[in-house]
């Protein structure tokens, strides 16, 4: 996988993969995107109006597409982060201080939401199949949750993003033909980052 992605130019790279780290990550350099799951994370948070100034945020899970990079996301939006994975002592603990908690691990089960504080945002990226189901890190609830927003797929609005960075980069290589109206991608992302999440006073989907 890493020569496959490593053959990818990064002017053609739409998933994110030669995404580094760096202080101007909310606006990173032409021709390099964020991973999409990462840029769908912060998307869904925005479009429900969670601010990220000065919060608490538990990342669990560090890998190289997800967990690492929207470490840097996220402290570059103002919020203090958390990075754990599977050395770190007093997961639960930490997750329970938090004020967002986004669980990237890919081992089903690895937070009971009942254990978080009230009001804690919730959103769930890892899935792991088991037979032939696909089972979340965060596994389902009943509507009695401390949570005040559950996101239980960034899916849909990583998918959508995904096509507006291929027709961004297709943009910028080539000129408009003539006559050509300019579509954006906005207005479909939001649309898709709401159908994974419902917000309540004890929201879940």
């Amino acid at each position: 996988a890493a020569q496959a992605y490593a053959a990818i130019p990064r002017s053609m790279d739409v998933d994110g993969a030669h995404f580094h780290g760096r202080p101007d990550a909310v606006a990173p350099m032409i021709g390099t995107h964020p991973p999409v799951g990462c840029q769908g994370i912060v998307r869904v948070l925005e479009d429900h109006g969670v601010s990220l100034e000065g919060r608490h945020v538990a990342v669990i899970g560090r890998s190289w597409l997800v967990g690492q990079p929207l470490t840097q996301l996220l402290s570059a939006k103002g919020a203090t982060v958390t990075l754990m994975h599977r050395s770190s002592k007093n997961l639960a603990e930490l997750c329970a201080a938090a004020d967002v908690v986004i669980s990237a691990a890919g081992h089903p089960g690895v937070l009971d939401v009942s254990t978080l504080k009230t009001g804690v945002v919730v959103v769930n990226v890892g899935t792991t199949f088991k037979d032939d189901d696909l089972v979340p890190d965060i596994l389902p609830t009943g509507d009695s949750h401390p949570a005040s927003l559950l996101v239980h797929s960034v899916g849909p609005i990583s998918v959508a993003i995904l096509l507006r960075n291929a027709a961004e980069n297709a943009a910028r290589q080539a000129p408009p033909a003539l006559g050509a109206t300019e579509v954006t991608c906005s207005s479909f992302a939001t649309a898709s980052s709401r159908t994974s999440t419902s917000q309540t006073a004890h929201s879940s989907c």
